[in-house]
């Protein structure tokens, strides 16, 4: 009986854990539970890795402080043995281009070092520019995550400047354990703020 019980809740996990994109506003919290031993097999890393998740996280982003990336820019930041943090930033592919609108996207991303993405948190910001002036006209987040409950984002435009900016910023939690037996083993609130200056000059910073 204990056994069809644990079939049954692994395989609605598993429906539950589809990848999802959505856009700025509040999100519905989706409750996706894994156990550590189903994560860190679904990622190819070890259990130590999944309890000791927040803490080597918190340690590398402490390296993102006053840290700008400008356009074309990439970091790799090791987080532990399987798993790096991968940052980049870049004109929007297949955005609207103009002279005078700029489209910046800054991506984070954790994934193993398979190259598989546990969670991409994606940061936009648009821009118009005069050559004195950059106006910010838009400013949005996105996600892929598979197994990150993603509570919330939140978006707000700067005044119009020589080097304006927008920020977006993501909330969430990872859970782990089965039905009210879980845990919450990550919560983050990241936030990523994007400058573009009056001459299309662009750059982003994680915190």
């Amino acid at each position: 009986m204990i056994k069809k019980i644990m079939s049954f809740v692994f395989a609605v996990s598993i429906i539950f854990t589809l990848p999802t994109t959505v856009y700025a506003s509040p999100l519905k919290n989706t409750d996706k539970h894994l156990t550590v031993e189903e994560f860190a097999e679904q990622y190819d890393v070890t259990e130590d890795e999944v309890i000791h998740l927040e803490e080597n996280l918190t340690r590398a982003k402490e390296s993102l402080k006053d840290s700008n990336m400008e356009i074309g820019e990439e970091k790799v930041i090791p987080i532990s043995e399987n798993l790096v943090l991968r940052l980049q930033t870049e004109f929007a592919p297949n955005a609207r281009k103009t002279i005078h609108e700029r489209t910046i996207t800054a991506t984070m991303s954790l994934e193993n070092v398979l190259g598989m993405t546990v969670i991409e948190l994606r940061s936009i910001g648009v821009f118009r520019t005069d050559g004195s002036t950059s106006t910010p006209v838009d400013a949005y987040g996105s996600y892929d995550s598979w197994t990150w409950n993603i509570t919330n984002t939140s978006s707000s435009l700067g005044s119009p400047a020589y080097n304006a900016r927008v920020r977006n910023t993501f909330s969430g939690e990872l859970n782990i354990g089965i039905d009210d037996l879980h845990l919450t083993i990550q919560s983050f609130n990241n936030t990523c703020t994007i400058y573009c200056n009056a001459v299309g000059t662009a750059s982003a910073s994680w915190k």
